[in-house]
């Protein structure tokens, strides 16, 4: 019996040590996807820690901050319980930029968090022209290691399993705009195909994405997870 307690015992820390949520949040505004220039949009990163409360709050703060590259200007804001976690919330700057004509994304290497706009064709839409933009989240692969380094050092792993991505997309245009996706849910409700939808002017819809993106967001192959169209 006490041989079977201590296997369970060591199987129980390494299921904990083994696992750490991280919830990655972007900000973006509709009108902010049509520019040509780069430019800094809201983010906020959670992510889970031992508790928020003691010495060893102070001692995450420290770690968790010293992920980020200044450009990103990372600070935490709250740590908040949620369930049986307590999640470190940091506010970053992230930077929307646009692919040049060799493929490169230019000027990020300050910024850890990416959405790169990409110009899709022109598409007639009830007889209506609309230019769209598709939209692919990034995470630079330095601070990808940085985080696998520190992970590594506390025992634990960064899998895809323990990482979401959200987008939270603002209409801040003068008319509505189209948004389309695939798999992924909006406002918390699943689709396979969310295609061509009306987002209202001043409305916002929260985007949350797969695991099948999360995977491929760190293995630095993210595809384009959302279109949205306006009004030519």
């Amino acid at each position: 019996m006490k041989s079977m307690k201590k296997i369970l015992g060591i199987t129980l820390i390494a299921f904990i040590l083994s696992s750490c949520k991280s919830d990655f949040n972007f900000d973006a505004y509709s009108a902010d996807l049509f520019l040509a220039e780069n430019v800094k949009t809201p983010a906020e990163m959670a992510v889970e820690i031992s508790s928020c409360t003691g010495d060893s709050l102070e001692e995450s703060k420290t770690e968790i901050l010293s992920l980020f590259s200044t450009g990103s200007s990372a600070k935490v804001v709250d740590c908040v319980n949620k369930g049986n976690h307590s999640m470190l919330v940091v506010s970053l700057d992230a930077v929307i930029a646009s692919v040049d004509e060799d493929g490169q994304v230019p000027d990020v290497e300050g910024f850890d968090l990416v959405l790169v706009r990409r110009v899709v064709p022109d598409q007639e839409i009830g007889g209506k022209i609309y230019e769209v933009r598709g939209v692919r989240p990034v995470m630079n692969d330095s601070f990808i290691e940085r985080v696998k380094m520190l992970m590594k050092q506390n025992l634990q792993s960064l899998t895809f399993d323990d990482v979401s991505l959200k987008i939270i997309l603002n209409n801040d245009e003068r008319e509505d705009v189209l948004v389309s996706g695939r798999f992924l849910w909006v406002d918390g409700e699943p689709f396979e195909s969310y295609s061509r939808q009306k987002l209202e002017r001043r409305q916002k819809l929260e985007l949350k994405f797969s695991k099948v993106v999360s995977d491929l967001v760190l293995r630095m192959k993210a595809p384009t997870v959302v279109f949205v169209g306006r009004l030519k």
